[in-house]
């Protein structure tokens, strides 16, 4: 994270491969606010939502599949994870 901090999300996806081989596991928790909610305290090692939407969106042509982990129906409050999760699925698709 303090990498990507310092570096940026531009410089991270130059770190993928260019050929279409990218799968993508996201764990739901490590989004700051989401994560915040269940644990009351802000986790260190944590992406912002802009810093994910920005991540999944520049994959691209190149994602091959993906999983989105601890998405717990009942510990959603309001819905909020279960809305953050399509939005950022919504990033994925790529047009052609």
């Amino acid at each position: 994270m303090r990498e990507l901090r310092e570096r940026g999300v531009p410089w991270l996806l130059k770190q993928l491969p260019a050929d279409p081989s990218v799968f993508l596991a996201f764990d739901c928790d490590g989004l700051t606010r989401l994560s915040s909610r269940r644990s009351r305290r802000w986790p260190l090692a944590s992406l912002s939502y802009a810093e994910a939407r920005d991540l999944l969106a520049g994959i691209g042509s190149r994602l091959v599949g993906a999983v989105f982990t601890e998405f717990v129906p009942a510990l959603d409050v309001n819905d909020l994870c279960a809305v953050v999760a399509a939005r950022l699925v919504s990033a994925l698709v790529v047009e052609e």
